[in-house]
């Protein structure tokens, strides 16, 4: 059976990985998220959390070398969410 997007179960969806890491002076904070994703919802949702990934990320000295992981696995994630067909309308 085909995977239907977390978001609004349409097909197709395919398993997309995304991060989104925010630095702070003393701390930094992950947020992972996977799942089934329609081609419209990963491709918004990566760029959502690419975006605050780049503008939030690198805020401590720790959170700068952390944040190259969270930026490749979003880059991959857009990669990976433009490979899949339009969704069908179910």
């Amino acid at each position: 059976m085909e995977a239907r997007c977390i978001v609004c179960g349409k097909r197709p969806a395919s398993l997309i990985k995304m991060e989104r890491h925010v630095g702070m002076v003393v701390a930094r904070r992950w947020h992972k998220t996977d799942g089934p994703f329609c081609q419209e919802h990963a491709l918004a949702t990566a760029r959502q959390y690419l975006g605050r990934t780049l503008l939030a990320g690198w805020w401590s000295p720790t959170s700068f070398l952390y944040n190259f992981k969270a930026v490749a696995v979003d880059t991959a994630a857009l990669r990976a969410a433009r490979q899949i067909p339009p969704a069908d309308g179910e």
